[in-house]
């Protein structure tokens, strides 16, 4: 079974004011250095910082217009998801539980807090992750919303897609970060739905290309650990839900190194004075990168990229040390 754009249209009411309809922003230097006319959805304005909240507020209305006597829900998470389902958990009155690596940063394990999560830590590994968490579910009994590979989250992760196609008259393709593949998937089914000559392409990084190598070999194969990327929200694979949309919808998936996703980072921050996390700066370092772009047809000439998320303490942010 597969997310339908109907199933993304009728998201919407559920959002209330959870949710934000992200701005579209241009740069006239980017589009000089890229040769392309490119759009910005600037998810890192979202509230939480990223795409996420959209399908963690879905599920979670979801699941208690379905079982209301719920009383906790649980997740593993780098950050993002964990602070968007901790935020809808506690909205609706809602416990909390996240299993987050030892490797997550920081600053995404203080957000998740902040929001009301219970973060619980395990060692570097997605089977790590998956043994902890159903220890929590056999402990307390809490439901289990997958950060990425659940239509309900698809589906909330998809009205990003819905806004693009509603905010600009046209476009030829569109770039989207792709990790556990949520929100590739979702934005591929509102796009392909409504711009059916469009081409979507998953950007990920070269260090965790679980999708490119599945996508190329048709099946999957995950990643065997948490390698040492930067882009640790894009570090988790692809789970058989999220696989399938990819196959169906996606057109290509391209890869860039983690030096080529710092260099769209610090473009982003010093000429458009946006802060965007790594994992959300792929889509940018993509087109940013020659030996990468010359994979995409010459008549694609307006490209939209996804800035998923901002959550990111930028090198240099602390104050000096005056002593």
């Amino acid at each position: 079974m597969l997310v339908t754009l109907q199933d993304i249209a009728g998201v919407a009411g559920r959002f209330q004011d959870s949710v934000h309809v992200t701005p579209i922003m241009t740069s006239s230097e980017f589009n000089r250095r890229v040769g392309r006319e490119v759009f910005f959805k600037c998810e890192n304005l979202q509230n939480c910082g990223a795409f996420k909240i959209r399908g963690a507020v879905n599920a979670v209305k979801i699941l208690l217009e379905k079982k209301p006597e719920t009383k906790s829900v649980v997740t593993h998470s780098s950050g993002n998801f964990g602070a968007a389902l901790a935020h809808a958990a506690t909205e609706n009155g809602l416990r909390c539980l996240v299993v987050a690596t030892e490797n997550a940063p920081v600053t995404k394990i203080d957000a998740m807090r902040r929001y009301g999560a219970n973060v619980v830590r395990c060692t570097n590994s997605e089977n790590a992750r998956k043994a902890k968490t159903s220890e929590i579910i056999a402990e307390t009994g809490a439901t289990f919303i997958h950060s990425s590979n659940q239509l309900e989250v698809i589906a909330g992760q998809g009205t990003v897609g819905l806004e693009i196609c509603e905010q600009l008259s046209h476009f030829d393709a569109v770039l989207v970060p792709l990790g556990g593949g949520g929100l590739c998937s979702g934005v591929a089914v509102a796009v392909k739905s409504l711009r059916p000559d469009c081409l979507v392409f998953g950007v990920e990084p070269e260090l965790a290309d679980d999708a490119k190598r599945s996508f190329d070999a048709k099946r999957l194969i995950p990643n065997e650990s948490y390698l040492a990327t930067q882009c640790d929200g894009l570090r988790a694979s692809l789970g058989d839900i999220t696989f399938k949309h990819i196959l169906q919808n996606v057109d290509d998936i391209l890869l860039v190194s983690d030096d080529e996703v710092w260099e769209a980072q610090k473009f982003l921050f010093t000429q458009m004075k946006l802060c965007v996390e790594p994992s959300g700066a792929v889509g940018a370092a993509a087109l940013m990168t020659p030996d990468v772009i010359q994979h995409l047809p010459d008549h694609i000439q307006t490209v939209v990229v996804v800035l998923s998320g901002g959550n990111w303490t930028c090198p240099g942010i602390n104050p000096p040390d005056l002593h």
